[in-house]
C-alpha cells in the first residue's frame, strides 16, 4: 500500500554551491506497507555525488545511502517511520550537471507499475516520470478483434490490461503476446485499474464492477444498477472508485464490499473519479456538476457547469481541480469548490486534462485540437488534428504530449507545440495513451489493433 502523499517535484529543490537538495514528509497510512522507497530523476551530463538520507528515529540521526542506480531503497519501518506514521526523506546531489528530481514514492509494492490506471495515478496527472518513444517506430500491433474504446493500465511485470467493446478484458505480454482473456457480460468502455496485490478492476456495461486476479480468474463481481462507462480510480487504502449511469458514484472495498454510495443527479459516464491526497473524490456528471465528495461519502460541495461533464477531472500539486465541460470550456476549481479560472474553447471538452511539470495544462477538444493551456487560464498554444480529440493526453517526462485522434492518427507533440511524430491507424483513436517504464507508449484503436510504439 502506498503512502498518501506522493510529490512531483518541478525543480530541483534548494541550491547551495555544487549542491542541490529536496525534503520529503510522508504521513504513511494503511497496513502492509511494503518498506521502499521509490523515485525517479532526469539529468544532464553526470553528478559527482548523490545521497538519500531517512530520518532514524531510535538513534536520533539521520541515515544516509547513495542514490541507488535503480531508484529503489528498502528501508526497515521500525527504525524510520515514527510512532505517528512520518517518514521524512531528504535527496541531495552535488555537481554542476543539471538534474531533476521528477517523482518520489513510498511504499509501492511492485504488483503495479508506471500507469497503473487511467490517467496513471489517482490525481490523473496524465504524467510520467519516463521519456516516452521520440518515433514513430511500431514495437508490435495486437489485433484484438474489436473496437479498443479502453485505455491501458500496465502492471509492475510490463503486462498491459485493455478492454475491448465486445467486453473482453486482455493481459498481452510486453513482446505482445496475448497472456489471457477474461469476458464479461456485455460491451466494456471502461478502462482497467491495478490494485496494490496486483487484482486488475474494471467496470461493464453489463452493470458490475470486477475484480480480476492477475492470472485471469475472477475474484469478485460487485453490481451496481445500470452501465458502467467510468473506469476505476483506487484510493490509497485499495477503496475502488467507480461511477454508474445509475446516477451514484461507489465506493467499494478491496474484498467486494460497500464502503459507500453517493447519488448525483444523472448519469455519469465517461468520468473516471480523481482522488486528492486528502481523501476527496472528485467526479463530474450528466446533471452539469463536477462534484467533489469526502472520504466518508458525504458531500462536500458541487460546482456547476453549462453542460453535462464527461472529462475525468485532474488534480494539481496545489489541489486545483481541472475538468472539462461540453459547454465548450475547461475550468480550474479551488479545492473549497471556489472558481479559479475557466478558459473557452472551440468545441466540447471530452478529454481528460493533463498537467505537465511547468503548470500546463493539456487537454483535447472536439474542435479537432490539443489544447496547451497556461497555469493562470490563459492559452499557449493548440495543436490541430482532422477530428475530434477524445484521448485524453498522457505525458512524458521530456513534455513530449501523445494523444489520439478521431482522424485515426495518433500524436507526439512537443512541449512547444510542433509536432514530433504522428502515425496512422485504421480507423479512430478515442484511447488514452499509456507509458511503460521502458519507454514504450501503448494505445488502442477502433481498427481492433492494440499499439506500441518503442524507439529502436
Amino acid at each position: 500500500m502506498e503512502s498518501a502523499f506522493s510529490p512531483s517535484w518541478a525543480g530541483p529543490g534548494d541550491q547551495v554551491g555544487g549542491l542541490a537538495y529536496a525534503t520529503f514528509q510522508f504521513h504513511l497510512t494503511g497496513s502492509g506497507l511494503d518498506p521502499s522507497v521509490r523515485f525517479t530523476w532526469t539529468q544532464t551530463g553526470v553528478f559527482s555525488n548523490g545521497w538519500v538520507a531517512l530520518a532514524d528515529f531510535p538513534r536520533n540521526c539521520w541515515s544516509w545511502h547513495s542514490l541507488p542506480a535503480g531508484g529503489v531503497l528498502a528501508f526497515d519501518p521500525a527504525e524510520h517511520v515514527s510512532d505517528l506514521g512520518i517518514l521524512y526523506v531528504v535527496v541531495m546531489v552535488t555537481g554542476t550537471a543539471p538534474w531533476q528530481l521528477q517523482e518520489l514514492w513510498v511504499g509501492v509494492d511492485g504488483a503495479r507499475g508506471n500507469w497503473w490506471m487511467f490517467g496513471r495515478d489517482p490525481q490523473h496527472t496524465r504524467r510520467s516520470p519516463i521519456v516516452g518513444a521520440q518515433t514513430a517506430t511500431v514495437k508490435w500491433t495486437h489485433a484484438t478483434g474489436d473496437y479498443v474504446c479502453s485505455s491501458p493500465a500496465i502492471g509492475a511485470d510490463g503486462t498491459v490490461y485493455v478492454g475491448m467493446l465486445g467486453g473482453e478484458i486482455l493481459a498481452i505480454e510486453p513482446d505482445g503476446a496475448r497472456k489471457w482473456t477474461y469476458a464479461t457480460g456485455d460491451r466494456m468502455h471502461s478502462s482497467p485499474a491495478i490494485g496494490a496485490d496486483g487484482t486488475v478492476y474494471v467496470g461493464g456495461d453489463d452493470h458490475y464492477l470486477y475484480a480480476i486476479n492477475p492470472n485471469g480468474t475472477l475474484k469478485w463481481s460487485y453490481p451496481t444498477g445500470n452501465y458502467v462507462l467510468s473506469s476505476p480510480a483506487i484510493g490509497t487504502d485499495g477503496t475502488v472508485y467507480i461511477g454508474s449511469s445509475d446516477h451514484d458514484l461507489y465506493a467499494v472495498n478491496p474484498d467486494g464490499s460497500l464502503k459507500w454510495v453517493y447519488s448525483t443527479g444523472s448519469y455519469i459516464y465517461s468520468s473516471s473519479p480523481a482522488v486528492a491526497a486528502d481523501g476527496t473524490v472528485y467526479v463530474g456528471s450528466y446533471d452539469d456538476k463536477l462534484y467533489a465528495i469526502n472520504s466518508d461519502g458525504s458531500l462536500r460541495w458541487s460546482f456547476p457547469t453549462r453542460a453535462p461533464v464527461f472529462s475525468s477531472p485532474a488534480i494539481g500539486a496545489d489541489g486545483t481541480v481541472y475538468v472539462g465541460s461540453c459547454d465548450c470550456s475547461l475550468y480550474a476549481i479551488e479545492p473549497d469548490g471556489t472558481l479559479k479560472w475557466e478558459c473557452p474553447t472551440g468545441g466540447w471538452v471530452k478529454s481528460g486534462p493533463a498537467i505537465g511539470a511547468d503548470g500546463t495544462i493539456y487537454v483535447g477538444n472536439c474542435d479537432f485540437n490539443l489544447y496547451a493551456i497556461k497555469p493562470d487560464g490563459t492559452l499557449k498554444w493548440k495543436y490541430p488534428t482532422g477530428g475530434w480529440v477524445e484521448s485524453s493526453p498522457a505525458i512524458g517526462a521530456d513534455g513530449t504530449v501523445y494523444m489520439g485522434s478521431e482522424d485515426n492518427n495518433i500524436y507526439a507533440i512537443r512541449p512547444d507545440g510542433t509536432l514530433n511524430w504522428s502515425y496512422p491507424t485504421g480507423d479512430s483513436v478515442w484511447s488514452s495513451p499509456a507509458i511503460a517504464e521502458d519507454g514504450t507508449v501503448y494505445v488502442g484503436s477502433d481498427d481492433g489493433n492494440l499499439y506500441a510504439f518503442a524507439d529502436p
